[in-house]
C-alpha cells in the first residue's frame, strides 16, 4: 500500500517503538499524530544497531531495557492504524525477522495495517530474500539510496516501491551545503527513472533547514528528532514532540 502522494510535501518521522517504554511510546506516537505528521516509521529496537547514530542506538537500548519486542512494535503499529489512515512503515534489522519467522512476521504486519518495511542491513542485491514474502502480504520493501554512482542509484530507483528513502549525506549534522549537494545529485539521477515519492532522511536540523530540503524533495523524514527529544525529556516528551513537528510543518508551509 502506498498512500504517499506524489507532488505533495510530506513530513514523516521515525519513532523507536517502546522508547522509553511501550506505554510512553504509545503516548508519543499519539502526540505525533495529533501534531499532523504525514507518515510514521516505527523502529523495531535491536541490540546491535550498527547502521544508526548514537541517539537511535540509545533509543534502541532504552526500548529493549523496557522489554520491547517485535510484537510490541507491531501492536503499536496497529494502534497507529486505528487512529489514522496514513503511510505506516516499520524499520528493522534482518535478524529480528529471521528469529520471528519471515512469513509469520509479514502476516502480522498485514494484520496490523503496516504498509512497508525498511531493512537497514539488507543491501539491494539481497532484497529478494525477503521481498517475495513481503509481497504476498501486500507489504512494500523500501529501498534506501545513499550517494553512489548514477548507474547504481538508477538501478535501485527503478525497482523501488512505496517511496525512496534518500540519505543525502554522511557528513556532519547540519552541514546543509553538502546535504543539498548530495541530494541534488541523487535527485538528478533518480527522478528520470521513477515516479514514486522521494523522501530525504534528515538528522539534527532546524525546522527551517528541514523545510528547505523538503522544497527540493517530495518530503522529509525526521530521522532522530523524536529520539533526541525523548532522551532530553524522558517520560514527559509528548508536548515537545508535538511542538517540534508543528514547527517543521509550519516552516514547510511557508516555503
Amino acid at each position: 500500500m502506498n498512500k504517499t502522494q506524489k507532488n505533495e510535501k510530506s513530513l514523516f518521522c521515525h519513532i523507536t517503538g517502546g522508547d522509553p517504554d511501550p506505554a510512553q511510546s504509545r503516548e508519543y506516537i499519539a502526540a505525533a499524530l495529533q501534531a499532523g505528521i504525514d507518515g510514521i516509521i516505527l523502529g523495531i529496537p535491536f541490540s546491535d544497531p550498527i547502521a544508526e547514530g548514537l541517539l537511535l542506538q540509545e533509543a534502541d537500548l532504552r526500548a529493549l531495557s523496557a522489554g520491547t519486542t517485535p510484537d510490541t512494535v507491531i501492536h503499536l503499529a496497529a494502534f497507529v492504524r486505528r487512529q489514522a489512515d496514513l503511510p505506516l512503515y516499520l524499520q528493522s534489522y534482518i535478524n529480528p525477522l529471521y528469529k520471528y519467522g519471515i512469513d509469520a512476521f509479514f502476516a502480522r504486519c498485514k494484520e496490523a495495517g503496516v504498509d512497508g518495511i525498511i531493512l537497514l542491513d539488507v543491501p539491494y542485491e539481497q532484497k529478494d530474500d525477503v521481498q517475495s514474502a513481503a509481497k504476498r502480504c501486500g507489504i512494500s520493501v523500501i529501498s534506501i539510496i545513499a550517494p553512489a554512482g548514477k548507474e547504481r542509484m538508477q538501478k535501485i530507483a527503478r525497482d523501488a516501491e512505496g517511496f525512496l528513502y534518500i540519505l543525502p549525506s554522511m557528513c556532519h549534522a547540519g552541514d546543509m551545503q553538502n546535504i543539498q549537494k548530495d541530494l541534488s545529485n541523487i535527485l538528478e539521477g533518480v527522478r528520470p527513472v521513477t515516479s514514486i515519492p522521494i523522501l530525504a532522511a534528515l538528522e539534527d536540523v532546524s525546522p527551517a533547514q528541514a523545510a528547505e530540503i523538503a522544497d527540493v524533495a517530495d518530503g522529509i523524514l525526521l530521522g532522530n528528532a523524536v529520539a533526541a527529544i525523548t532522551a532530553a525529556h524522558k517520560d514527559s516528551a509528548a508536548d515537545a514532540i508535538a511542538a517540534y513537528i508543528q514547527s517543521v510543518k509550519q516552516s514547510m508551509a511557508q516555503m
